[in-house]
C-alpha cells in the first residue's frame, strides 16, 4: 500500500488465512515446476509392407505419434493409414488407389501457466484433498486468484480426421504405343469435432 512500509516481522499480518498456516509450516509451491515438465518427450511407431505380384503393386504403413508438451495438459496424439495398391488389369489398362487417413487428437486443455501461475502465491495450497486428487480451487483464500491447476478438470474434446484418395487410370493401346490416355480422380473429406465443459471446479 502507498505510504506504508514493509515490516518483515509483522509478515503474517500480510497473508491470507491458508498463506500464514504454510509460512509457519514453512511449505511452499514450486508453480513452475508444478505447471511443466522437464522435457516434452514424443513417442513414434512406424510400420509398413509392400510386395508386388505379376500384376500387382501394393505399399501399406501405419503410424501413431504422442507428444507432451512442456507444460502440464499441452498434448497431441496422431495415428495415420496409408496404402498404395495398382494393378495390370490387361495388357493396355492399369489401375491404381493411392488413400491416406490422419486421426489427430488435440484434447485437453493445459493449464494456466501465464496470467494464473503469475498471481498464485508461492504459500499456495494446492488440493483440497491430496490423497484424492481434488484441487483446492482458491489456493490462498482470496477468492481473487483460480489455482492454475483447474483447467485440467475441464472436458475438453478435440478431434480431426482426414481423409485423401487418389484414383488413376493408364491405358495404352497396344497398336498404338504412341498414344497414352492418362486419367487421375481426387477426393478429399475432413470432419473436425470440438467439445468443451467447463464446470464449477475450473
Amino acid at each position: 500500500i502507498i505510504g506504508q512500509t514493509a515490516d518483515p516481522a509483522q509478515i503474517e499480518n500480510y497473508l491470507q488465512p491458508l498463506e500464514v498456516q504454510n509460512y509457519r509450516d514453512k511449505t511452499y509451491t514450486d508453480w513452475f515446476d508444478l505447471l511443466t515438465r522437464d522435457a516434452a518427450p514424443l513417442s513414434q511407431y512406424d510400420l509398413s509392407v509392400s510386395g508386388k505380384t505379376a500384376k500387382t503393386n501394393y505399399y501399406l504403413s501405419g503410424s501413431l505419434t504422442s507428444q507432451n508438451g512442456v507444460v502440464i495438459g499441452d498434448d497431441f496424439k496422431r495415428s495415420t493409414l496409408r496404402a498404395n495398391f495398382s494393378n495390370q488389369i490387361n495388357e493396355w489398362l492399369n489401375i491404381g488407389l493411392n488413400a491416406s487417413f490422419s486421426h489427430r487428437d488435440y484434447s485437453g486443455q493445459a493449464v494456466e501457466f501465464r496470467e494464473r501461475a503469475t498471481f498464485a502465491s508461492p504459500l499456495s495450497t494446492v488440493y483440497a484433498d491430496k490423497k484424492n486428487n481434488i484441487l483446492n480451487m482458491w489456493p490462498h483464500d482470496d477468492q481473487v486468484t483460480i489455482n492454475p491447476l483447474n483447467t485440467l478438470n475441464a472436458k475438453d474434446e478435440e478431434i480431426q480426421d482426414n481423409l485423401f484418395s487418389i484414383f488413376t487410370v493408364d491405358i495404352q493401346l497396344p497398336k498404338l504405343k504412341f498414344l497414352k490416355y492418362h486419367f487421375d480422380y481426387s477426393n478429399g473429406l475432413q470432419f473436425y469435432k470440438h467439445n468443451e465443459f467447463w464446470g464449477t471446479d475450473t
